[in-house]
């Protein structure tokens, strides 16, 4: 068992009463699940009414859509934040070396999303391209540091 996922299953036990917490947070550890935290504006708990705009992703002023890599440098991970084109709702993220060999294929069936990569085994510069119903849409290059 990795420390990660030992650290997490363990950070959990002041809420045993909790295992649905435990059970998302192994399964998105492993990559089995897609969870965001949902943001709830109770207005009950509030004194004052508060109004603030928290928009979507927006679809790139262009249509064509886009792919954002962070943190770059990486390390151990990155996270890619994409939106493919309006209407399309399958798409193909894949990495590659420097020198174009193919490490890794995603494939994604949402129109827009965040994929958590790990690229801990590798050195150096990927190159990571986001494909869509009509072809590339965008494709940045990251640094991998030790």
């Amino acid at each position: 068992m990795s420390e990660n996922l030992h650290n997490m299953i363990f950070a959990d036990t002041d809420y045993l009463h909790h295992p649905t917490v435990v059970a998302r947070n192994l399964l998105v550890n492993e990559g089995m699940i897609d969870y965001r935290e949902p943001l709830v504006f109770d207005q009950e708990l509030k004194s004052t009414k508060v109004s603030k705009h928290y928009p979507k992703i927006a679809i790139a002023p262009d249509g064509r859509g886009y792919l954002k890599i962070f943190p770059n440098p990486a390390r151990d991970y990155v996270i890619m934040e994409y939106q493919l084109k309006e209407g399309c709702s399958n798409g193909l993220i894949q990495a590659y070396s420097i020198d174009w060999r193919n490490i890794l294929k995603i494939p994604v069936q949402s129109s827009n999303s965040m994929v958590i990569l790990p690229v801990g085994n590798y050195v150096g510069s990927l190159i990571i391209s986001l494909q869509g119903c009509t072809g590339l849409i965008d494709k940045q290059k990251i640094v991998v540091n030790r």
